[in-house]
């Protein structure tokens, strides 16, 4: 069956699995906010280990809207920060200046919606990493949707696909190896490599 994913900053590793194993995936857009979730967050390799990156919102962590329609908060400068805080990890990874330009325009143009932004930043990862699956928005918010997939729930901060292989991190000498990730750790490190890595997640 088709799965029905939740779009996340920069997505996981484990998440984008599911666009190798399947030629179509169908993104949650109506249903509600949900705070400590990953739609506004993502996990990084750091210097000194996991590194949680959050996007700030207006009306605070605990915003009651539609996720398509809660808006990113500017006030202060998390963009120059983000990606500060990923250059300082990747930067001396093989495939940083490769990709680097590909994703530093999405830390300095103001998107008004979280959702715009991580689908904007989506597809561009998607493309990267040379996925062809179709994607299809949901038109509303069904509970429990028939005939498909429903893994909305599935993948959080905690979960993550154990590999049969592991990639050379940065910092894999000092913490050993991290799956629990963004696919940017995984597109820094190993580059046009990343679509087999990630095709050999769903054999």
């Amino acid at each position: 069956m088709i799965p029905l994913l939740t779009l996340h900053y920069l997505p996981k590793i484990e998440w984008f699995a599911y666009f190798v194993k399947n030629e179509s995936v169908v993104l949650e857009q109506f249903d509600n906010y949900q705070k400590s979730s990953l739609r506004n967050r993502t996990i990084i390799n750091a210097a000194n280990g996991s590194m949680t990156l959050s996007i700030p919102l207006k009306g605070g962590r605990g915003v009651r809207l539609p996720y398509n329609k809660v808006e990113i908060c500017y006030e202060n400068n998390w963009q120059h920060q983000h990606w500060l805080s990923i250059t300082s990890a990747y930067g001396s990874s093989p495939f940083f200046e490769h990709y680097a330009d590909y994703l530093k325009p999405f830390y300095e143009k103001h998107y008004p919606t979280l959702y715009d932004f991580n689908y904007a930043l989506l597809l561009v990862l998607l493309r990267l990493v040379k996925t062809k699956s179709a994607i299809a928005k949901t038109s509303s918010f069904e509970q429990q949707p028939i005939g498909i997939n429903d893994l909305r729930d599935s993948i959080h901060a905690s979960s993550a696909i154990q590999p049969k292989e592991k990639y050379i991190q940065v910092f894999s000498e000092k913490h050993g190896f991290n799956p629990n990730v963004s696919v940017i750790d995984l597109l820094f490190n190993e580059g046009p490599n990343a679509y087999n890595y990630l095709t050999a997640l769903t054999e």
